[in-house]
């Protein structure tokens, strides 16, 4: 009886051992897999980084003319007030009228 319950326990260790080690080698290869894609991402990362830098760079330059841009543009329309209060005196969409 002793002999049969040992052995009945042996037999139950010995499966949830084997299971347990079943699982150890799927966890094994989940982990490689995780890694080779780690791998695979961090190239593609490293091969996007310059052109991300360009693009930053080429964000920055266009921020510079915008705002010279907007310069420009307020001083033209400064002109375009002075204009309208010392050449036309006020008239300048009569004249922009006739101009048509």
């Amino acid at each position: 009886m002793n002999e049969k319950s040992y052995k009945k326990r042996f037999d139950f260790q010995q499966k949830i051992i084997s299971r347990q080690s079943e699982q150890i080698d799927e966890l094994k290869s989940q982990v490689e897999k995780l890694e080779r894609k780690i791998k695979e991402k961090d190239e593609i990362i490293n091969s996007v980084e310059p052109m991300r830098m360009e693009l930053t760079e080429s964000i920055k330059e266009h921020r510079k003319l915008k705002n010279e841009y907007r310069r420009i543009i307020d001083e033209l329309k400064k002109m375009k007030e002075i204009m309208n209060v010392t050449v036309y005196k006020g008239r300048w969409r009569i004249i922009k009228f006739l101009i048509k």
